[in-house]
């Protein structure tokens, strides 16, 4: 029997990568109320400018424990990454 866990990573974006804002005016800030930033991606910056370096520890750490990547998956503003991670269980009897 497998067993799942389920965790929640904060990234961060490279500071070396801006967007350009919104002009000020009225449908730059409506778009910018209801839609999420869109990052930009710099193919010359490692993972486009994502640091992604917590995450990367937390799935070092939890191979360490047994533990296997099942998937990663980014949130709606692209910062929050939600990692599965399965294993076999281990049985209380062994």
């Amino acid at each position: 029997m497998k067993e799942y866990k389920i965790k929640m990573v904060q990234c961060s974006y490279d500071r070396a990568v801006t967007e350009t804002p919104e002009p000020d005016t009225l449908i730059g800030k409506v778009k910018d109320f209801f839609s999420p930033v869109e990052l930009p991606v710099d193919p010359s910056i490692p993972n486009g400018g994502l640091l992604t370096g917590e995450a990367e520890a937390l799935m070092q750490e939890m191979n360490r424990q047994g533990w296997e990547v099942v998937s990663v998956v980014p949130s709606w503003d692209n910062l929050t990454l939600m990692i599965t991670f399965e294993r076999e269980k281990v049985s209380p009897m062994e």
